[in-house]
């Protein structure tokens, strides 16, 4: 490996470790937000030092074929440290800022959503419904007159039927009534 392979190297890592802490910060951030268990936060921990460590390896596959060197390690915590103590608080603000932006752009999106597709579709059922209603009604409260009809029509066959039979007929004919104006009613509350 050659001299200059070794610096890019080791400038690379130095990044690298910089990287490391704005993500490192960044994942703090994303798994206090996470309402789980200790392992599902864990689990997020895990895929994160994985992905990480899978970064920290294809660059140096593309810097120099993969080598690893003490010194290189000695960079990624150099770049750590750098961020650590000047750049933290600023990226944190930064963040700060960048997280408040996504969830203002993802409320406006929700409202967006809410006010061009949800409440259309709600009013559309109801008008449905609405109509619905109606029609049920409607049909009902001309079944009810076809049933007055009907009895206006047969009541002097009524007088022909013996008294029993006209009794039960007549408490049948209360109990159907009834049972018509509780559905109107149902309907029209």
């Amino acid at each position: 490996m050659t001299i200059e392979i070794q610096f890019a190297s080791f400038i690379t890592m130095g990044i690298v470790g910089f990287y490391l802490g704005c993500m490192f910060d960044t994942n703090e951030r994303i798994i206090q937000a996470i309402k789980g268990s200790r392992i599902v936060k864990g689990l997020c921990q895990l895929v994160f030092w994985l992905i990480q460590s899978m970064v920290i390896f294809y660059l140096l596959v593309k810097v120099n074929g993969g080598q690893v060197r003490l010194y290189f390690i000695i960079a990624i915590i150099f770049g750590y440290w750098l961020y650590f103590l000047r750049f933290r608080k600023v990226y944190q603000r930064i963040l700060a800022r960048i997280i408040q932006l996504i969830k203002a752009i993802l409320l406006f999106i929700k409202k967006t959503i809410t006010t061009i597709i949800i409440k259309p579709i709600k009013l559309l059922v109801l008008a449905f419904l609405t109509v619905i209603n109606l029609v049920i009604m409607m049909v009902l409260k001309i079944f009810s007159f076809l049933l007055i009809m009907i009895g206006w029509l047969f009541r002097p066959i009524l007088l022909i039927i013996p008294k029993n039979v006209r009794k039960y007929l007549v408490s049948l004919s209360k109990m159907c009534s009834k049972i018509i104006e509780r559905v109107l009613n149902r309907k029209q509350k």
